[in-house]
C-alpha cells in the first residue's frame, strides 16, 4: 500500500494484474486483521511512513535512499536508516535518520 503512487503490488505500467493484485489485496487483508502495528519495508529511493486508510493504527514505513546518490541512481535522499523505538504500554516511534 502506498497513498501517493500507482506503483505497487499487481499494478504494472498502469495495467493491473488481477491475479497479483488480489494475492496483494488478500495479504494486506491478513495483516489488517491481525494485531499489526506496523509494516516496514526497504526501498531504494524514499523514505515514507502512513496511516493504512482502513486501519488508522496500522503505519506502512517505507526506508529511504539505502546508499549514496551517483550516476547510476535516482535517489533523492541521502542515505539513511530508521530507528524503532517501542513503548512498555505498546505504542511505537519511528525516526527516519540521514546519514
Amino acid at each position: 500500500y502506498h497513498p501517493v503512487t500507482s506503483r505497487v503490488m499487481g499494478v504494472v505500467d498502469g495495467e493491473v494484474v488481477s491475479t497479483v493484485f488480489e494475492q496483494a489485496n488478500e495479504m494486506l487483508s491478513f495483516v489488517r486483521n491481525a494485531q499489526v502495528r506496523a509494516i516496514f519495508s526497504a526501498d531504494q529511493h524514499m523514505y515514507s511512513n502512513y496511516a493504512d486508510p482502513e486501519k488508522s493504527l496500522l503505519r506502512h514505513v517505507s526506508l529511504g535512499a539505502l546508499v549514496s546518490n551517483s550516476e547510476q541512481l535516482r535517489n533523492p535522499q541521502a542515505p539513511r536508516f530508521i530507528m524503532l523505538e517501542v513503548f512498555s504500554e505498546g505504542s511505537f516511534k519511528v525516526h527516519d535518520v540521514a546519514l
